[in-house]
Parts: structure tokens; sequence; C-alpha cells
């Protein structure tokens, strides 16, 4: 997940300003965190406030990128996609079709 994450970050648009030598950083900052009571709910507080709103969507869709790069979105997976969704305001309709998206972009024959 974490080299899906590098790439992604690596070549989108919204990630044009970010420095890859920061990723891992960040990526060892938000794991510490996670680690903390209510950890969850502080990281993904700290990227909404972190995000303009028309960006939340696209944190979603990068999100569900992750989520289904193994082919594999299990009950886990889903329910932090939910916990992502509600926090970030992003609607149900777009939500899934954010969903769907990522899993034919990551289909394979």
């Amino acid at each position: 997940e974490l080299r899906k994450i590098g790439n992604v970050t690596a070549a989108l648009p919204a990630f044009h300003n970010f420095s890859q030598e920061k990723l891992v950083p960040v990526a060892q900052e938000c794991a510490s965190i996670l680690q903390e009571d209510d950890g969850l709910a502080t990281v993904l507080g700290l990227a909404k406030e972190a995000l303009s709103p028309n960006m939340r969507e696209t944190a979603y869709a990068m999100a569900a990128d992750v989520a289904v790069a193994d082919l594999k979105v299990g009950a886990e997976e889903q329910r932090l996609l939910e916990i992502i969704r509600n926090t970030l305001g992003v609607d149900r309709l777009t939500a899934a079709a954010i969903e769907r998206g990522a899993q034919a972009r990551h289909q394979t024959a």
C-alpha cells in the first residue's frame, strides 16, 4: 500500500507541489498518531482541515485506489472507506462512483 501511495503522490496533479522526500516522514508521523487513542479521527481531522472542500473528493478517490490496489476490499477496508467518506463529507452516490472507478482501474483480465 505504501508503494501505491508513493505512485499516486508522484503521478497526480494534486501533489505537484508535494516533495516526494516528505512522503516517508509524513507517513511515519501519521502512523505515530494512529497509535494514539482516537488516532484515526485525529489523522482524518487533520486531513480534512488541510484539504480545500473541492480536494476532499480527490482525497477519497486516492483512498479508494489504495483500498482496491490488491483487488480485495474486505469488510475492514470498506468500513475505513465509510469513515473517510463521512469525515470528508463525500456523499454516498459520489463515493459509490469513485469506488467503482477505482475497481475498474485495477481490474485484471
